[in-house]
Order: C-alpha cells, then structure tokens, then sequence
C-alpha cells in the first residue's frame, strides 16, 4: 500500500503542476485532493486499483503524513488519520470529516521538488535547493459567477446560505457536491447512478 501511495502522491504532483499560476506553497483542501486533483475514477487505472478501498486507504496514508510528503492542518486531524489508519479495521472515509482542511506539500518536498512551468512535458522534476516561489502573474480571465449550492444539506438538512455560493454545509461540514446513499450512508457524488459500497440506485433529482 506504500508503493501505491508513492504513485498517488505523484499523480498529485503531476495534476498540481497542470495548474496554470500554481504556487507550491499555497495549500489545497482535502477535498480538491479527492473531487478534482486525483478522483478515484480518474486515477484507479493508472494505478491499476480495483478497489476504492485501496484507493482510500492510500489516501489515508498521504494525509496522516508518512513518509514526510504533505501536511495536513490542524495537527489534530492529522493525529486522528494516524490513530484510524493503526486501529485494527480502520474507517478509510473519515478523510471526508476533514473535506475543508488545508494540505500542504510539506517542507521535505519543498526542498526537492520543482513544480515545471507547463513549457515541457509536464513532469516532475528534482533540484538540490529548496524551492523559491515566484510571484504568479495576474490573471486577465474573468472569475467565473459564483454558483449557490441545494437549498438544504443532504447530510444534515440545515438550510444552506441564501444567495452564496457553499462548497460545504456551514453546519456539518459536508461536501455539498455529495450526498449520502438512501441505504448504508456511503458519500456518493453528483453524477453516480449506483452506491459504490451496496449498489442501490440513487435517486434522481
């Protein structure tokens, strides 16, 4: 499982360095990492899963910090993915609790990776100094109008902000772009048709 977080943890670097004007220092939350750096349903060929579980559980291994490559803040809900990943059957989705958290590249990667510009191949490089941020250029391309969110949270049924776009439930914390399955509860997103854990069919709308 620590060879298949290696991959994913390149596959991170890899989707972050697409990022026009991404700097290696500013944080990205847990669930970009998930929802749009390294979707399960974008990267389990690439890495040859067949499980989400794996998926999962190699995630897990990422965020509670091992091997030193990113950093999730606060430090305690980095202490309690270590605490669930050594229990003997660990929950591999209590990432999702920490959805809006802030990840870090740490400073051990800091040091040897260099994010290329996008003029190559797109690859990783190693350099023996530590990374020096540039200053990104101003964006020309207007920011697209923010979009609001259900009425409700699927989760917790508390209403949403009025008028505002949310990402996430103000008052569980829940990724507003998923919904729980009708079943066993499993977080599912917007598009699937089937649970991915029992394989009840979601209901429309």
């Amino acid at each position: 499982m620590e060879k298949t977080a290696d991959e994913l943890y390149q596959l991170l670097l890899d989707s972050l360095n697409e990022r026009e004007g991404f700097d290696p220092g500013t944080p990205v939350t847990v669930a970009e990492i998930y929802q749009e750096l390294i979707p399960y349903r974008e990267v389990r060929e690439r890495l040859g899963l067949t499980l989400n579980a794996d998926y999962e559980h190699a995630l897990l291994i990422l965020l509670a910090g091992v091997g030193d490559r990113l950093q999730l803040e606060p430090s305690s809900a980095r202490a309690e993915i270590r605490k669930e990943l050594e229990s003997s059957n660990p929950y591999l989705g209590i990432y999702r609790k920490f959805a809006a958290c802030d990840v870090h590249l740490s400073a051990e990667a800091l040091a040897t990776i260099h994010l290329t510009d996008g003029a190559g191949d797109g690859s990783v490089g190693v350099v023996t100094t530590r990374y020096e941020p540039e200053e990104a250029p101003a964006s020309t391309t207007p920011a697209p109008a923010p979009t609001t969110g259900p009425e409700s949270c699927p989760f917790c049924s508390r209403p949403t902000p009025v008028g505002r776009a949310a990402r996430f439930c103000p008052f569980c914390g829940k990724d507003l772009s998923t919904k729980p399955c009708v079943e066993c509860e499993e977080v599912l997103e917007a598009d699937w048709l089937y649970c991915i854990t029992c394989g009840t069919p979601v209901p429309l709308g």
